[in-house]
């Protein structure tokens, strides 16, 4: 083999090593594995957009504790002292993102809640409305029709 056929080989076998096996250095986000509270947020986060609610705030949020999880693994402290305070204000963003998450779906489960109690009392209310006045109408149009019939009656007198 020539030296031209060996660079050929080696470097078909560094591209398929690279592609084979990624770098864990080349992953810069914090993994769902390594942080379980970021799973747990992400579930939360879902779980509330299902219900309906808002998740912009939540999201943002989500965002800043990545970003401190990031500053930890990567031991640049731009916004925090060290690592253990970058780990403790992260965990404290995700578990505050648990707690508000399941204040808006408790939130958002009282408002259909209520949804479901106002809506069947106003459609009630409205039937009942409207059935009153149809009756008040027919009766006032009834009655009118009876006056009209007795005042256009003519007066005959009977013959014995």
């Amino acid at each position: 083999m020539n030296s031209r056929s060996q660079k050929y080989i080696v470097f078909f076998l560094l591209l398929c090593a690279t592609i084979l096996f990624p770098s864990a250095a080349a992953d810069n986000s914090p993994s769902a594995n390594q942080y379980p509270s970021v799973d747990n947020a992400l579930t939360y986060i879902r779980q509330t957009e299902n219900a309906g609610k808002d998740v912009s705030t939540l999201i943002a949020r989500f965002n800043e504790a990545l970003n401190f999880l990031q500053q930890a693994d990567r031991s640049n402290f731009d916004t925090c002292g060290s690592y253990a305070s970058c780990m403790n204000q992260a965990n404290s963003i995700l578990s505050s993102i648990g707690d508000e998450s399941i204040l808006l779906q408790d939130q958002s489960e009282r408002v259909s809640t209520l949804k479901a109690i106002i809506e069947p009392v106003s459609y009630s209310t409205l039937v009942a409305f409207a059935t009153a006045f149809a009756a008040i109408f027919g009766y006032k149009t009834w009655k009118s029709r009876r006056l009209d019939t007795l005042l256009g009656m003519e007066i005959i007198e009977r013959q014995e």
